[in-house]
């Protein structure tokens, strides 16, 4: 019989299959019957391998979809944990994907990110390219820059995005830029008068989100001569976002005094000398007229006797910014000897992460009383917990879905009821996602009680100090919980094994359980007793933070795996760099 879905053209079948993942597409569909192979011809593919793929699943992808759907992959994610990138390179080299048009890679080592950037200019159909590298031990960019900036920054590219986030600053002193055709850049992070000249290499550039440091060296003065003009090199760039570290004012201004076309400006410094109203209403006025969109972020720690709230509300509160632009501001200050102090506009960006204290602070505003819904936009909240006790100021983040808890708390009896009272004003349990718990200073039962208000809580961070005080025995308290991160640290004994038998029960619809250990010796009860107990995980990893995973514990563990009858289902990995264990189903 013929099913519904064959009965409707070609054009619709190729919309709906468009939607699917290529594993799924070619599980269901290849060699169902000539017209559908036909039309899998034609896809266009989007392919993810990075480590978010059980190893199984990377396997068959390399051995089955990819040579099949080569030249139909458009968009290629891949990742170096786990070694998945060097495994790749055993079977395929970058330029074998000629129709990609977005390139993602994370965390790739040295020699594989080398190796890609002296193939990238045989991607003639390449649009986007993203990198992403935090740790050192992988990529040392006073090596590799020369080579990145070269391949990427080149007359001959096709590329039109560009994103470089890597741990540290991006060198381009020495490096071969030329003009190139990118029209959005995200860069973290670079010195200041780097990234003004490579502005002057970028003119058909629209959009650029950048972090910008300044020199230690004081001989390496910034000559000011190279600020000017620079709006006639970038004379598309309409759109900025820029985050500074102790560069100061006067090197800014220089900077944005010479791009007059901004219609959009984002800037986020850590320097309280960046709270005056009144210069930048000089700034704006005079020197960017086309301005549209404004948003600031400040925050410092200061001597608490040098900040001046009234002051620094009053100058953001001319006629300019309340009448003429309706840029409102909000200024935060810390009860502490050294004050932690923090402005920013309002309304947020969309999808925006906020951080504040609980307790500790002051605040004053110039929003008017009429303004509602004043932090809606955001949607990841991160809190810190004090012993001070001030009263709260009541704000109400209606839609954030992802919580974090940190705890400065030196005593936490009887504060779980207040805490618990106070949060709940602040953010609606029911509509959050996400909770997580870092350090480990809370009040007794404070995880169990908002887990009893928040149900539909997904993906839980917790510290293993505060398993220990937890005893729900209702099931359906924790039944949407899908993955779990259990963090241990240095001043924690062994772990129980009470804990795990409680887990197996609490948790036990986890998909994805993860453990930051910081003795290997926890795994020889951990890995049975977890893998036994708990049937739904398809994922388990251990980051090890002291020792390594050794010889004799890999010969274990695969022997365990084996007598059980679980080797021929489960997957090993190790990430000896970042001393990381992957089991995969």
């Amino acid at each position: 019989m013929t099913s519904l879905l064959e009965q409707l053209p070609n054009e619709i079948i190729i919309d709906i299959l468009q939607y699917l993942d290529a594993y799924d597409l070619f599980q269901s569909f290849n060699d169902l019957n000539f017209r559908f192979n036909q039309l899998q011809s034609v896809l266009l593919l989007s392919v993810n391998i990075s480590h978010s793929l059980s190893k199984r699943l990377f396997d068959y992808y390399c051995t089955n979809i990819i040579p099949k759907y080569l030249t139909q992959i458009v968009v290629l994610e891949m990742s170096d944990r786990y070694n998945r990138l060097t495994q790749f390179h055993k079977l395929f080299q970058v330029d074998m994907f000629k129709n990609v048009r977005s390139l993602i890679l994370i965390d790739p080592i040295q020699y594989n990110l080398e190796l890609i950037m002296k193939n990238l200019s045989k991607l003639n159909h390449i649009e986007h390219l993203q990198i992403e590298a935090y740790g050192p031990q992988k990529v040392d960019l006073s090596l590799c820059s020369n080579i990145m900036i070269k391949s990427i920054f080149s007359k001959t590219t096709t590329l039109k995005r560009v994103s470089l986030e890597f741990y540290s600053l991006i060198l381009l002193h020495k490096t071969s830029i030329q003009t190139s055709n990118i029209e959005y850049l995200n860069i973290n992070g670079c010195y200041i008068d780097e990234f003004v000249r490579l502005l002057k290499h970028l003119p058909k550039l629209k959009h650029v989100s950048a972090n910008i440091d300044y020199r230690e060296n004081a001989d390496d003065l910034i000559d000011c001569e190279i600020y000017a003009n620079i709006g006639q090199y970038v004379a598309h760039l309409t759109h900025i976002k820029i985050k500074v570290s102790f560069i100061s004012f006067d090197e800014i201004e220089r900077l944005l005094k010479n791009i007059p076309q901004l219609k959009k400006l984002t800037l986020s410094a850590m320097l309280i000398d960046y709270a005056n109203g009144a210069r930048w209403e000089k700034l704006i006025t005079k020197s960017l007229p086309l301005l549209e969109q404004f948003s600031l972020d400040i925050s410092d720690r200061v001597s608490s006797d040098i900040i001046n709230i009234d002051n620094i509300i009053q100058s953001f509160s001319t006629p300019f910014w309340i009448i003429e632009r309706q840029w409102f501001i909000i200024v935060d200050c810390t009860q502490l000897v050294d004050s932690e102090f923090l402005l920013y506009t309002i309304p947020r960006p969309k999808n925006n992460n906020f951080d504040m204290q609980l307790y500790q602070m002051q605040t004053g505003s110039t929003i008017p009383s009429t303004f509602k819904n004043v932090y809606a936009k955001i949607d990841r909240l991160d809190i810190t917990l004090s012993n001070i006790h001030l009263p709260l100021i009541v704000r109400q983040f209606i839609d954030v879905k992802s919580l974090t808890l940190y705890s400065q708390l030196t005593s936490v009896d009887n504060t779980t009821t207040k805490i618990i009272n106070d949060l709940s004003i602040l953010v609606t349990f029911s509509n959050l996602n996400h909770l997580h718990l870092i350090d480990k200073c809370y009040p007794s039962k404070l995880l169990e009680v908002i887990l009893t208000e928040a149900s539909n809580i997904i993906t839980l961070t917790v510290p293993y100090c505060v398993l220990l005080d937890m005893n729900l025995i209702n099931d359906k308290i924790c039944s949407n919980l899908t993955s779990v991160t259990v963090t241990m640290n240095n001043n924690d004994e062994h772990f129980n094994v009470k804990i795990l038998e409680r887990m197996s029960f609490i948790f036990e619809n986890v998909l994805i359980l993860s453990f930051e250990l910081t003795n290997i010796d926890d795994l020889y009860l951990i890995l049975p007793l977890t893998l036994r107990k708990m049937k739904k995980i398809g994922e388990l990893s251990v980051c090890l933070k002291n020792g390594i995973f050794s010889e004799c514990f890999q010969h274990w563990l695969k022997t365990y795996l084996n007598l059980n009858d679980l080797l021929s289902t489960m997957s090993i990995e190790y990430d000896n760099l970042f001393n990381n264990l992957l089991l995969t189903q």
